[in-house]
């Protein structure tokens, strides 16, 4: 990427795609309907003579692990989810022409602790 006289690019803004949070939602809810269905059939295990237990076991590790790997999967990305989102973080050095960077640039975020902003180019 290109960028203005006295624009330094720091690096590139990553984020999962849009699909990821919806695919964690809905494996959450297929293993809670598996927790609460095993909850139900602990309740009716005398009635029916069948061991719920096991299921309940297993849909509470399935649901421990699954958000586990969740966890670590948004801290370390060890699957390479993450794909650029078309925004940059970049310095600004005092020469650069503020007009002509804010006609180009859209200003995402700014960050005053270490002087960066979060810019996307303008269509």
């Amino acid at each position: 990427m290109e960028f203005i006289d006295g624009v330094n690019y720091v690096s590139d803004v990553m984020g999962f795609p849009a699909i990821i949070p919806w695919i964690f939602i809905a494996i959450t809810l297929i293993l809670l309907g598996a927790l609460f269905g095993s909850v139900i059939l602990i309740d009716c295990e005398a009635k029916y003579k069948k061991a719920a237990k096991p299921l309940f076991c297993i849909a509470t590790s399935l649901l421990g692990i699954f958000w586990f790997v969740i966890f670590i999967s948004a801290l370390l990305d060890p699957f390479n989810l993450k794909e650029p989102t078309g925004e940059y973080k970049v310095s600004i050095s005092s020469d650069v022409n503020m007009e002509e960077f804010i006609d180009t640039y859209e200003i995402i975020e700014y960050d005053d602790n270490d002087r960066t902003f979060t810019i996307k180019v303008r269509e």
